[in-house]
């Protein structure tokens, strides 16, 4: 994975671009198009609808974290923390 930032002149205008592969990411259900039947339930590696949702959910946060700590200022970090607990909260 390549992680590349973008810097304006501004200090309030940081961007990430990421490439992340996700060739291998398997569902659970047959596809006569690709190469998938060891990823079925049934076969070799038991691919279960528990573990591909815990593969996504991991990916997700991988994917959602990419560059964050490059392109969050100290000021946002505490708006965030602040309107997740308000969430939370109620």
């Amino acid at each position: 994975m390549k992680n590349f930032i973008l810097e304006t002149t501004s200090k309030h205008l940081k961007h990430t671009i990421a490439f992340y592969n996700l060739e291998n990411l398997f569902d659970i259900y047959n596809d006569p198009k690709t190469n998938d039947n060891d990823f079925l339930p049934t076969n070799t590696k038991k691919w279960t609808t528990k573990r591909y949702t815990n593969k996504l959910r991991k990916l997700g946060f991988a994917i959602s974290n990419i560059g964050l700590k490059e392109t969050i200022s100290d000021d946002d970090k505490g708006k965030r923390h602040k309107k997740c607990r308000s969430i939370v909260n109620g």
